[in-house]
């Protein structure tokens, strides 16, 4: 899957990628509650990207998401800024069931008892992993999730962080399973711009936050764990490494 927003302008852009999900599925740009200003069209790392205001602004994908204990590559670019708040990291890139282990959260770490503010966050409810660079200084930033598969992958084993084509040290881990839940009345399709345990006005009183603020533009999701040279072309190129050597990928 690959939304690159260089639509420049309307109420969506369409899935650019190949074999993964739908090929017309489109990334909708949404607020919550309905009838506000959605996300705005601005100049992205590639043509143009998506600026969402902390708010209300998210945008919901025609995609489920990779589920269960499956390998993959969410990999972007974002642009957090400098007084970005605690209330708005959550979230970048998401999708499951608000559930230990169901659910797969990208994110600007909110949460300082967890580890250091603003850097790259993958989990939540007890199993995630955070890097150690701030991303707070208004720069367009290329990051990379993966996730090896296995027979039951751990947040604490099995992901690792790419930030900018570099292997991203992390400051803290938390063990866990990871084993993402894409069906059921809980679970929603992908969003970017809203956190995953946020369902609604009146229903939660989210202390960490609901809505992202940032800029993000080129969301690839791949279903199979890219090495560092594939992750640094990908941020060279913005085009995923040919099929052949996502299969490799795939089998290793």
């Amino acid at each position: 899957m690959h939304w690159s927003f260089d639509e420049g302008q309307g109420e969506s852009s369409m899935n650019r990628g190949r074999k993964l999900g739908s090929p017309q599925a489109r990334a909708i740009l949404r607020t919550y509650p309905e009838g506000e200003s959605g996300p705005k069209w601005i100049s992205g790392q590639f043509g143009a990207g998506l600026s969402f205001d902390g708010k209300d602004d998210y945008v919901e994908a025609e995609f489920s998401g990779i589920p269960g204990a499956e390998p993959r590559t969410v990999a972007f670019w974002v642009k957090v800024p400098r007084d970005s708040g605690i209330v708005e990291g959550y979230g970048i890139i998401n999708w499951g069931t608000n559930k230990p282990g169901h659910a797969w959260q990208i994110s600007v770490n909110p949460t300082e008892k967890e580890g250091p503010l603003g850097r790259l966050r993958l989990g939540v409810n007890e199993r995630f992993v955070i890097g150690t660079t701030d991303l707070r200084d208004d720069r367009w930033h290329h990051c990379a999730v993966v996730m090896y598969g296995g027979h039951r992958p751990d947040a604490g084993t099995h992901i690792l962080l790419y930030l900018d084509g570099e292997l991203e040290p992390a400051a803290r881990k938390a063990l866990g399973e990871i084993r993402t839940e894409i069906t059921g009345e809980e679970a929603h399709n992908m969003w970017l711009g809203r956190n995953l345990a946020y369902r609604g006005i009146g229903l939660q009183n989210r202390t960490n936050g609901r809505f992202f603020r940032g800029a993000i533009d080129e969301v690839f999701v791949c279903n199979a764990a890219l090495d560092q040279g594939q992750i640094r072309s990908l941020m060279k190129f913005n085009r995923l490494p040919p099929p052949q050597t996502v299969a490799q990928a795939m089998a290793r």
